[in-house]
């Protein structure tokens, strides 16, 4: 229990000074953390070992407090502003480097740049400058560039003409610029250009497929080659999360792992030969924030088992979740990282209680997957209320179909990769047949019309719920260790 307060309530302080405290001031929420810290630790000091307060100093305020200051610093690393060092709207050029793989938008790519020059002309008694600048900006592409960029590769440093767009700016809320020629400076490192030649080599594979849009979506991120009417229906379905790179995927990879590995390698060497596989697997997709998350979270989990450690899911999401705020900092204010996080809380506080609720009413299998649907749903209902201004509650029946169909589809790929070579028609035919059923069966969800609501209602039944659900469990689980004493 102190393992998880220590962890668990220096996450839920990172959580708090991260969205909440670093947007007011970080000198309070410094003050207020160090007020938090500092007196209970005198008393710890004091009475070490002795009575109620100091454990509670030691297991909860002290982290909390801690916590609280990581995450107000981190909150106000993200938040740190654009500083292109010259007026925008004179900026006619930025130099920088390739963050992220381009990927399609419009009638071009896009893909952030974190500029450390821009250069301007017509400024008044200076004509032509170059300025130094610092700074994350997402860079559209024209359409000519991209097949270069792509083999160019994440971490090669650019050289774009064009100019900043205020009116997008808004819209994607960070800066953004409109290149109209591109110039590639500096290729990236060797690990860099071995990286992107191999994805580009799994995902020249994958294309060669009828489906193969969808299965690089799904085994590699790449949404490029995907059918953008089934990309929509996955989104009106409440599914796109099934899309998204996280822990959905490295458990299929993990788990098949597990089958394979265990018996020949035993239960402690296989976990070691499955974190592996999963960093060359992350390195090699690309640093999403989902699938970090989930790369974190199995590094604990293998370290706990190498050590012989009492597993617990939820501190390993703390843990993933304050690596994750304190190493990168701007992943944090990313939708796909809140969700990410929002929706596996949702489902390990809430899931299990709602599953114990469904005890002997409906069938075991069908009730822990229901579950875990609906405690993913009630967690993440106010950021999608947020940013999408609609809640699709069909996702949580429909997901009890879509998902199985994925990872066998997401089977049925992998050993194309592996064996495809041989039986070539037959792997395209299944493949095929897989994708025909996963796409008939979104856009049948896809139907389900969603509910319109702003975030504070959403949030209001989001805790109404998860109040009601720990209460009523709290409640049975009573009722129930009163029956099995009395008989």
């Amino acid at each position: 229990m102190i393992k998880i307060s220590l962890l668990v309530c220096s996450a839920l302080g990172c959580l708090i000074g991260y969205y909440a405290f670093s947007l007011f001031s970080l000198w309070v929420s410094c003050v207020f953390a160090i007020v938090l810290f500092v007196y209970p630790l005198s008393h710890y000091c004091q009475d070490i070992g002795v009575g109620f307060r100091s454990a509670l100093a030691a297991t909860v305020v002290i982290p909390f407090g801690l916590g609280l200051v990581l995450g107000a610093v981190s909150g106000t690393a993200a938040r740190k502003p654009f500083s292109p060092g010259l007026p925008p709207e004179k900026i006619r050029s930025v130099e920088g480097i390739l963050l992220d793989d381009p990927r399609a938008g419009g009638s071009g790519g896009l893909a952030n740049v974190r500029v450390f020059a821009a250069g301007a002309d017509g400024l008044p008694g200076c004509g032509n400058v170059r300025a130094s600048a610092t700074g994350t900006a997402l860079v559209f592409f024209p359409d000519s560039s991209i097949p270069r960029l792509k083999e160019f590769g994440r971490g090669g440093e650019l050289f774009v003409e064009g100019a900043f767009s205020p009116s997008a700016e808004k819209r994607y809320g960070k800066p953004v610029f409109s290149a109209r020629s591109v110039h590639l400076v500096k290729p990236a490192s060797r690990p860099e250009q071995f990286r992107t030649a191999a994805r580009l080599s799994l995902i020249g594979t994958l294309s060669s497929l009828n489906p193969g849009g969808l299965a690089a979506a799904l085994l590699l991120g790449s949404r490029d080659g995907l059918d953008k009417s089934l990309e929509r229906s996955y989104r009106d379905a409440g599914l796109s999360h099934v899309l998204a790179l996280s822990g959905m995927h490295l458990s299929f990879f993990s788990g098949l792992l597990a089958f394979f590995l265990k018996r020949p390698l035993g239960k402690k060497a296989a976990a070691f030969a499955g974190l592996l596989f999963i960093v060359v697997f992350v390195f090699i997709a690309g640093p999403m924030p989902g699938l970090v998350r989930s790369a974190i979270m199995y590094a604990v989990g293998v370290w706990a088992i190498l050590l012989d450690m009492p597993k617990f899911t939820v501190v390993f999401l703390g843990a993933a979740f304050l690596f994750q705020i304190v190493f990168d900092p701007a992943s944090g204010l990313s939708l796909s990282f809140m969700l990410s996080y929002a929706a596996l809380a949702g489902l390990l506080l809430l899931g299990k209680k709602f599953a114990f609720l469904m005890r002997g009413r409906v069938p075991r299998p069908l009730a822990d997957a229901l579950s875990a649907s609906l405690g993913a749903f009630i967690a993440a209902a106010p950021l999608a209320a947020a940013f999408f201004g609609e809640l699709r509650p069909g996702g949580i029946v429909s997901g009890l179909v879509v998902v199985p169909l994925t990872s066998l589809f997401m089977l049925a790929s992998l050993l194309f990769l592996v064996y495809g070579g041989f039986f070539p028609l037959a792997a395209v035919k299944i493949l095929s047949f897989l994708e025909l059923v996963i796409a008939k069966t979104v856009s049948a969800a896809a139907l389900i019309p969603g509910i319109k609501t702003p975030f504070f209602p959403a949030l209001a039944l989001s805790l109404s719920l998860a109040t009601f659900v720990f209460f009523a469990e709290k409640r049975l689980r009573l009722y129930r260790s009163r029956l099995e004493s009395f008989d």
